[in-house]
């Protein structure tokens, strides 16, 4: 560094008398504060001694004196300590911190700026904004801390989130990290596991009286500490009600309880005594479908998130619309008349499974 911009220079001071009683002397370096903040952390001067006599050894002979910039020019790093935090809805509060990384001792008051700002969740509607809150590191503090209203809005919208950020006016200040995220779940009235059908296919036929179909909390276990119900409809397709089924609107199925999470319900098959419908190539009738649609209440605290919310019923023909293929096993028997009794084999080549 150069003499007199950052020291100021010793030139043949002297240093003594050094002594048997007085072994220490000690002498002062003066600084200059050029207000400037440089960037070498390794800026040093060295001081030499020396003597003129010729018994007295001067080892070490030189040490360097390294200049630390002014406290203002130190640098010192704020950021977020947590950078994805969650929160319920009802908990109403969410906490963030900010915290002091470098320096490991603070020399000077250093201030951050936080703020917020909307994403999939909403600044009014979802939580209370905050815009510049000011807090301010001493000596003393590490660590600051500051709260973000969540607002309970009653519905179940599933993972919400709105972000944070820190910034500083202040030189020699960097930020980071200087963006956080505030995940706002749903209470615990609202579930977030999947409720869905068992099953999404079923075969029935016409005279088989009812289809069975149930619906289970697929996982995550009882999401709610209440009961709840379900909803379920059915919906025409080739197969319309009433003439090929019962039609049900709005059933209520359940409840739905901790120690009970399968719940069931039946539709009515009507056997019209009529074969009908289209046929295949091979002359079978092709069998009709509908679906059954399940759904949370109106004003339910619970929502059916499962893609399996809707189940296909197929409505086969009645047994006796079903043509059936009988037929020998072979077309010719060789026997000789002196012979055991003939066994001849008569087949059911199709359907599969012979419901007459």
């Amino acid at each position: 560094v150069g003499r007199g911009t950052d020291y100021v220079p010793l030139v043949g001071v002297l240093v003594g008398p050094l002594d048997r009683t007085s072994r220490i002397k000690c002498f002062p370096v003066t600084f200059v504060n050029d207000n400037v903040c440089g960037d070498d952390p390794g800026t040093f001067f060295t001081i030499e001694l020396s003597t003129h006599d010729d018994h007295v050894f001067v080892s070490p002979y030189a040490t360097r004196v390294y200049i630390q910039e002014a406290i203002d020019c130190i640098p010192v790093r704020v950021g977020l300590v947590v950078t994805t935090s969650g929160v319920r809805e009802d908990e109403l509060v969410a906490t963030a911190c900010a915290t002091v990384f470098s320096p490991p001792v603070l020399e000077r008051e250093v201030s951050v700026m936080a703020s917020s700002r909307s994403q999939t969740a909403d600044e009014g509607d979802d939580f209370l904004g905050i815009e510049g809150k000011e807090l301010i590191f001493s000596r003393d503090t590490r660590t600051l801390c500051f709260n973000v209203t969540i607002l309970n809005d009653g519905d179940c919208e599933g993972l919400e989130f709105f972000s944070l950020s820190l910034t500083s006016s202040q030189q020699r200040v960097v930020v980071a990290p200087s963006t956080g995220y505030v995940i706002i779940s749903d209470p615990p009235l609202c579930t977030s596991v999947e409720v869905g059908l068992e099953q999404q296919s079923f075969t029935t036929y016409e005279g088989a009286g009812s289809t069975e179909v149930c619906v289970r909390i697929e996982r995550g276990g009882f999401p709610t500490t209440q009961p709840f119900s379900l909803l379920v409809s059915t919906q025409d397709a080739s197969a319309t009600a009433p003439s090929d089924y019962l039609a049900l609107s709005d059933v209520v199925i359940g409840p739905f309880t901790a120690s009970n999470t399968v719940q069931c319900f039946s539709v009515t098959i009507v056997r019209d005594a009529v074969c009908e419908g289209e046929v295949d190539e091979e002359g079978y009738p092709r069998p009709e479908v509908f679906s059954a649609i399940v759904r949370s209440e109106e004003g339910s605290s619970v929502e059916v998130r499962g893609s399996s919310s809707v189940a296909t019923i197929t409505i086969e023909e009645a047994a006796e619309c079903i043509p059936v293929v009988v037929g020998f096993d072979q077309v010719s028997y060789t026997a000789r008349e002196t012979d055991e009794p003939l066994g001849v084999v008569v087949n059911v080549s199709s359907p599969v499974v012979l419901r007459r």
